[in-house]
């Protein structure tokens, strides 16, 4: 998304809402410094650009779709404390099979930490993370560890379909790391693990409560793009 100034007009071009781009021109200069638009200045009515764009951005209605540069969804497979046998990396793999590796400019990587990186560290936001399939906003690039609390019941499995499940992270809230199954090694009684609850709308979706590593949960799978 951008802004266009060209031969005294401001134009707004948005690329990929909907099925296709699309630029429109929004205001004359002329009409932005006598107020047009809402505001008594320029700045003002810049401003007043600004925040339509910002509105557009995280609309999801309509015809239109919001601007998602990230994916989420919950894995249909459930894993023990050492995720498999695999760790992180098997995690990972498993999160690229359920996507169908799709869409191909995007890795999936399962939002656990993996020592010693914590999950702020794994992961580069560079936008807002949608559900997968849906593609409703439920965090965006500014604080992303704190959810959207009217799409967060919208998380579901790669088919769309929401999900209620506890949900492995080994995470606090501030997405620092908190019980891991010792480092996603560890399947025996006595060994906990971080659990969050798919589609809460508080921090809780990422630290709900400690579960034993015995305890067989999903995942959740968010695709990093290339």
């Amino acid at each position: 998304m951008g802004y266009v100034r060209e031969l005294g007009w401001f134009a707004l071009c948005v690329a990929g809402v909907g099925s296709v781009s699309s630029c429109s021109l929004v205001y004359p200069l002329d009409n932005l410094r006598t107020g047009a638009g809402g505001g008594s200045t320029a700045s003002d009515a810049w401003q007043t650009v600004a925040n339509a764009v910002a509105s557009a951005a995280l609309s999801s209605s309509g015809s239109g779709a919001p601007q998602c540069t990230h994916f989420i969804f919950v894995s249909w497979k459930n894993f023990n404390g050492s995720l498999a046998g695999f760790g992180v990396p098997g995690a990972d793999s498993e999160c690229a099979q359920e996507a169908g590796n799709n869409p191909p400019t995007n890795a999936w990587i399962a939002l656990l930490p993996d020592n010693p990186e914590t999950i702020k560290q794994r992961f580069t936001i560079k936008g807002n993370i949608c559900t997968w399939k849906t593609n409703k906003v439920v965090a965006t690039p500014t604080n992303w560890l704190v959810p959207n609390q009217n799409h967060m019941s919208l998380i579901g499995d790669p088919n769309g379909n929401p999900s209620n499940a506890l949900v492995w992270t080994g995470s606090n809230a501030d997405g620092t790391k908190s019980a891991d199954c010792a480092g996603w090694t560890n399947m025996t009684a006595g060994t906990m693990g971080m659990t969050g609850a798919a589609t809460s709308p508080t921090s809780s979706w990422l630290a709900n409560m400690p579960g034993s590593c015995t305890d067989a949960h999903p995942i959740y799978c968010v695709s990093q793009p290339f």
